[in-house]
């Protein structure tokens, strides 16, 4: 992440929230680029901009001072209210789209990533290319997810177990995991929701296939849909 200083007036009259400052700030920031550009600038840099500091200076009508901001992530990225509020990891092209998609992000966020409201939100994992796309997708995600992973509402929300390849695709497939799982597996409307232990390759792929399994699976068994809890 790349930061710049800026001198600009914020009017001390504005609500002080968090969404509210940074918008302050954005609109400040871009505002430099001058209305010939501004375009240009707002598509590579809305959503972007954490306020850190912002000093007062006393008897003035405004609060006047340094500010510092980071860009955060790569092209196109940190795009929605609060897209990466509070976000420290690292955050590729294309990625953390949507509100609150990787506020409090802690982990490594791939290309193409992360796109839904909430999608990484507290993820401390490590998140491949185009995974974890949907509303809540990784939410509180705390292990390492492949490419092409975890597509879906709530797909592997609160997943605690590395997640291959191609894998957890469907609302809720792996949400609440714990065992990890191989490539191309658990893919389908709650899969492997709740799942305690490891699942091999090419595994559980219909819906409900494996929700709530205890015990391990190998490679290419319980691909048919199974009955989930009402």
């Amino acid at each position: 992440m790349s930061s710049t200083t800026y001198t600009i007036a914020l009017d001390r009259y504005a609500p002080q929230g968090r969404k509210t400052m940074q918008h302050c700030v954005l609109r400040a920031v871009l505002g430099r680029a001058g209305g010939a550009t501004l375009v240009a600038v707002a598509v590579a840099l809305v959503g972007t901009v954490t306020l850190v500091a912002a000093p007062a200076m006393a008897g003035s009508p405004h609060f006047l001072g340094a500010v510092t901001v980071l860009v955060q992530g790569g092209q196109y990225s940190c795009v929605g209210d609060e897209a990466c509020f509070d976000n420290v990891g690292a955050v590729g092209n294309n990625a953390c789209v949507g509100d609150a998609a990787c506020d409090s992000n802690a982990g490594t966020v791939g290309n193409d990533a992360c796109v839904g409201s909430h999608a990484c939100n507290l993820n401390t994992g490590t998140i491949g290319n185009n995974a974890c796309d949907g509303d809540e997708a990784c939410l509180g995600n705390t292990s390492t997810i492949g490419n092409n992973a975890c597509d879906g509402d709530a797909a592997c929300k609160g997943n605690k177990g590395a997640v291959g390849n191609n894998a957890c695709d469907g609302d809720a497939a792996c949400a609440r995991k714990r065992g990890a799982v191989g490539n191309g597996s658990c893919n389908g409307s709650s899969a492997c929701e709740f799942n305690l232990d490891p699942i091999g390759n090419n595994s559980c792929n219909a819906a409900c296939a494996c929700f709530g399994h205890t015990g391990p699976i190998g490679n290419n068994e319980r691909n048919t849909p199974g009955v989930c809890p009402g």
